[in-house]
């Protein structure tokens, strides 16, 4: 019984989408490794930060607007518990 060696994803697929998620893709294909590998890119907002495939894939995204929708998220309750106070 054989086990069959995983295929290295295409370069040109993960670069479409980097793409569709507005995310620019700053790794050439010639530097591209694996799957696991950290791939430069730039977010919609211009961030500049790295990202493995794996973790891509699974719909992380960039670290610097997660930190501020979680800051947003956290204003927005703070100001509803002080609105429910206030009446």
């Amino acid at each position: 019984m054989t086990i069959e060696k995983q295929k290295r994803k295409n370069f040109s697929d993960i670069k479409k989408a980097f793409e569709e998620s507005s995310t620019l893709l700053l790794t050439e294909e010639k530097d591209y490794k694996n799957s696991k590998q950290k791939l430069d890119c730039m977010c919609p907002s211009g961030h500049k930060y790295s990202i493995s495939w794996n973790s891509f894939q699974q719909g992380l995204r960039c670290p610097y607007d997660s930190v501020l929708r979680m800051k947003d998220l956290s204003d927005r309750k703070k100001n509803k518990i002080k609105m429910v106070e206030v009446l």
